[in-house]
């Protein structure tokens, strides 16, 4: 049985009538990450947009906070809004939570989505990276950590300027809390992922290669998934490419059929190292 004591409500909003989604959104940002998509989504569904633990206006990161707390904070988020099953749409550290919410409520999950994620380092040198780079955020002014996440998105097109001005709007965590999560990397998840049966899409860009093989990684895991790859675009997918994402996941999520999408492509399990 699940604390609420230990587990303070989190900050959440609420969108539309339907079936119930909840929206995971990255690190650093917040509900606002999801804000393009309430006009698609709303008509159709109950939007749930929690701000997690460490974000927005949620209660701060414990001691010794772990991503299976997160995952029990959207339990205990479902059990006060009298929901008992919902789809889940998680998106880069969004993915994460999403991944340990369906390992440890299998029957709380209709269908999951997984943009942008991975569960554990590709390869060595990524490991290397990520690790190597966190000493360097401790010198680094927050000012400028935060310009360098907005203005990777290159470019002047309608999704560039999206992605920027939804992140302006979206970044609300403070240096040490960034800090503290990335320096605890995620658990690896990939010897658990053969336990997720519900229909999963997943969810990647082709402008980073780290991404792409970290949703090839889950592919191969995730016995009941299906894997899309997004031409010329990255984390966050939900502004990068908004209108094949919406068009998509909405798709996914209602059960109807896939169809073609501007700027994606669907791989085969044969295509990805793994039997059919």
């Amino acid at each position: 049985m699940i604390s609420p004591h230990s587990h303070p409500s989190l900050h959440c909003r609420f969108f539309g009538a339907g079936p119930a989604v909840l929206f995971l959104h990255g690190i650093g940002t917040g509900w606002r990450l999801w804000k393009p998509q309430i006009p698609a989504f709303s008509p159709f569904f109950r939007m749930i947009l929690p701000d997690l633990r460490g974000h927005g206006l949620s209660p701060p990161l414990p001691r010794d906070f772990t991503y299976d707390m997160m995952a029990d904070d959207l339990a205990i988020l479902l059990d006060e809004a009298n929901i008992k099953k919902a789809h889940v749409v998680g998106l880069s550290m969004g993915a994460i939570v999403a991944q340990c919410f369906t390992l440890r409520y299998p029957e709380r999950v209709d269908r999951l989505v997984l943009a942008d994620g991975y569960c554990d380092m590709p390869d060595r040198f990524t490991a290397f990276c990520m690790h190597s780079s966190t000493p360097l955020c401790y010198l680094l002014p927050w000012s400028l950590i935060q310009w360098l996440a907005i203005h990777i998105h290159r470019g002047d097109d309608r999704e560039a300027r999206l992605t920027k001005e939804v992140l302006k709007d979206s970044l609300t965590i403070d240096k040490k809390t960034f800090l503290r999560l990335k320096k605890k990397f995620p658990p690896d998840l990939s010897p658990l992922l053969h336990r997720i049966h519900v229909p999963t899409m997943i969810l990647g860009g082709e402008g980073l290669e780290v991404e792409k093989r970290g949703s090839l990684m889950l592919h191969r895991r995730i016995i009941h998934s299906r894997l899309a790859f997004f031409h010329h675009a990255f984390d966050p997918l939900n502004t990068m490419a908004q209108d094949s994402f919406d068009s998509l996941v909405l798709d996914f999520l209602q059960g109807r059929p896939m169809k073609r999408y501007p700027g994606v492509q669907f791989k085969l399990r044969q295509e990805t190292g793994r039997d059919t």
